[in-house]
Order: C-alpha cells, then structure tokens, then sequence
C-alpha cells in the first residue's frame, strides 16, 4: 500500500510535465495544418506521408503523444517537450513573418 501511494504522488507530480508534452505536440499539428490552409508547403516527407492518411495521422499526432506521456517518467518528456516547443516557435516565426 505504501509504495503505491508513492507511485502516486509520484506520478501526479508529473502530471504539468505530461500537459506540457502533449500540448506541444497537438500545437504543432494546429501549426501544420493552420500553415497548409494558408498555402505555405508541407517539407517534411513523413509529415507529407500522414497528412494523406487521416487515420494514421491521428494515431502518431494524437494517441501515440498520450500513450508517452501515460507510460514514460514525466523527466524524460523535458528534451522532447523543449525540441517541440522549439519547432512550434519556428511555426510561429514563419506564419508572422509571412506577407
């Protein structure tokens, strides 16, 4: 019993970790899509690939971003969660600056 209520707390303090990680991953898809709907071009091959399969798309940018966030240790998402808030600046730097 002990130890699980240590998983607990645990666990529950990860949880802003675990919100982080995913929302930066479904800004990025918003970003996407925001972008292609405004003409810019898609460069990424495997972006290319999954924006023409909706299913497969929403299970790499939707489900499979909970599952991480669900099984792995909420320090573990930190480089992930910085690599993509840095791609989601990147988005942003680009649609602002565009005419």
């Amino acid at each position: 019993m002990k130890a699980w209520r240590q998983l607990q707390v645990a666990y529950a303090g990860g949880i802003p970790y675990k919100v982080w990680f995913v929302g930066s991953i479904y800004l990025d898809l918003m970003l996407t899509v925001f972008a292609l709907q405004q003409g810019f071009v898609e460069t990424n091959p495997l972006m290319l690939w999954l924006l023409a399969r909706p299913g497969e798309l929403l299970l790499v940018k939707l489900v499979i971003p909970l599952l991480i966030a669900w099984l792995a240790p909420s320090k573990l998402l930190l480089p992930a969660t910085g690599f993509m808030m840095a791609v989601n600046g990147w988005h942003l730097t680009v649609l602002l600056l565009h005419p």
